[in-house]
C-alpha cells in the first residue's frame, strides 16, 4: 500500500444560488494501468484507484500511479470542457521508492540528517523503518517531519513550505518580557507576529530587574525576524539628564524615553547616545557603560543657530572629585593612618595645584 503525507488547507466554499454559469468549468477524466487496484493521485492527493473516472476542473493537473513493488508512474494531462480525458499507466516492477514533492522546487532535502538532495527528488534503497525529514528553502520557514518505510512501498512526501515574509518572533529567558518594535509595544515574550513589513527594525526588550535588550534585525531579503535574548540581572544603569521637557533621548537609534530625565538598565557596553529636542541643535556621542552602578551624562543643549555647540558630558561621581577628597582627607585625621590611606588610593583625580580654597561643612 502506498503511503502519502500532505498538507491539507481549508478552502472558502462560495455557494452560487441560479448561477450556475460562475461555477468553474468542469471536465471528465479516466485513467487506468496495467495493475489494477493501484492508487491514483491528483495534483498529490489520493481520489482512488485503477480503473477511475471522476471530474477535474479545466487546465493542467498532474497524475501519479502508485503501487506497491512498481515503480510510480507519473504525468500531466490537460482537461477541457466537454472533451473526454483518458489516461493508460504501464507500471514495471520496482523495489519501493521515497518521493519528495516540494513548494517551491529546489527545497533542500534532507533525512535523518544526511542532505539527499534538492526537491523534486525520488529516492531508492531506502532502509526500511522509521525515518526524519527535514525541508528547507531560502526565505520560507522549515518543515520537518517522519514516515514509516517498509519493503517495496512508495512513500510521497508533499509539502507546500510557508513564506517567511512578514514573520517575527521574539523570546527571552526568562520570559514575560516587554518587546518593543520599531519603538512600538507589540507584546511579551514569548511573541510572534505576523505581516510585519520587510525592511530594517530595532528591537527592544526590556524587563523589571533586567538589563535591556536591544537588536537590530534587517528582513529585507525576505527572511524572518528572530530575536532570542538571555536577560542579565542587576545591570548598570545609564542616566542621561536633558534639562528639556521635550528632549528625546535615543541609545543606538532606540528611543528610549523623553523629558529632562530619562533612565535605562542596560548591559555593560559602549553605546551611542543621541538627543534632540524642538529648535536645539541635535548632540551625540559615544558612552561607555560599565560593568555595575550607574553611569550619568547631562546634555547642554543651544538653540539652533547659537554660535555655541550642544555637548554630551560625563558626570562625574562625588568621589571622583578632589574637592570630594579635601574634604574627606580633612575629616580622616583623626581617624588614623588607614583611612587617609585608603582615601589617597580611590583618588581618582589629582588636586590642582596653587592656592585653592576649599569650604568645609
Amino acid at each position: 500500500m502506498s503511503l502519502i503525507r500532505t498538507i491539507k488547507h481549508l478552502l472558502p466554499i462560495c455557494l452560487f444560488v441560479g448561477s450556475s454559469a460562475l461555477a468553474d468549468p468542469m471536465g471528465t477524466i479516466s485513467v487506468v494501468s496495467n495493475v489494477d487496484g493501484a492508487n491514483v493521485y491528483v495534483d498529490y492527493v489520493e481520489v482512488g484507484v485503477t480503473p477511475y473516472e471522476g471530474e477535474l476542473t479545466v487546465g493542467s493537473h498532474s497524475i501519479r500511479i502508485v503501487a506497491d513493488n512498481f515503480t510510480p508512474w507519473a504525468t500531466r494531462v490537460g482537461i477541457s470542457e466537454g472533451v473526454p480525458s483518458e489516461v493508460s499507466a504501464e507500471l514495471f516492477s520496482g523495489s519501493g521508492t521515497v518521493e519528495f514533492m516540494v513548494t517551491p522546487t529546489g527545497a533542500t532535502v534532507t533525512v535523518d540528517g544526511q542532505a539527499m538532495g534538492s526537491a523534486p527528488i525520488r529516492l531508492s534503497d531506502m532502509p526500511v523503518g522509521d525515518h526524519e525529514f527535514t525541508l528547507i528553502a531560502p526565505q520560507h520557514e522549515p518543515v520537518s517531519g517522519s514516515f514509516t518505510y517498509t519493503d517495496g512501498a512508495n512513500v510521497l512526501i508533499f509539502e507546500q513550505l510557508q513564506s517567511s515574509q512578514g514573520l517575527f518572533s521574539f523570546g527571552s529567558n526568562p520570559s514575560g518580557a516587554n518587546v518593543y518594535l520599531d519603538s512600538e509595544l507589540v507584546g511579551v515574550t514569548p511573541l510572534s507576529l505576523t505581516e510585519i513589513e520587510s525592511g530594517a527594525h530595532r528591537v527592544r526588550i526590556q524587563l523589571e530587574g533586567y538589563g535591556t535588550a536591544l537588536r537590530e534585525v534587517d528582513t529585507s531579503d525576505g527572511t524572518r525576524g528572530d530575536v532570542q535574548v538571555t536577560m542579565v540581572a542587576d545591570s548598570p544603569e545609564l542616566l542621561v539628564k536633558t534639562g528639556n521637557d521635550s528632549a528625546l533621548v535615543y541609545v543606538d537609534g532606540h528611543l528610549i524615553g523623553e523629558g529632562p530625565k530619562v533612565s535605562l538598565d542596560i548591559a555593560r557596553g559602549t553605546y551611542l547616545v543621541r538627543v534632540e529636542a524642538p529648535g536645539v541643535q541635535v548632540v551625540e556621542r559615544s558612552v561607555r557603560v560599565p560593568r555595575e552602578g550607574r553611569v550619568s551624562y547631562r546634555a547642554t543643549l543651544f538653540q539652533e543657530g547659537s554660535p555655541d555647540s550642544s555637548t554630551l558630558e560625563i558626570i562625574s561621581p562625588l568621589t571622583s572629585r578632589w574637592t570630594f577628597w579635601a574634604a574627606v582627607g580633612a575629616g580622616t585625621v583623626g581617624v588614623g593612618v588607614t583611612g587617609a590611606v585608603v582615601a589617597e588610593s580611590m583618588k581618582p583625580e589629582p588636586a590642582p595645584t596653587g592656592d585653592v580654597e576649599v569650604l568645609l561643612p
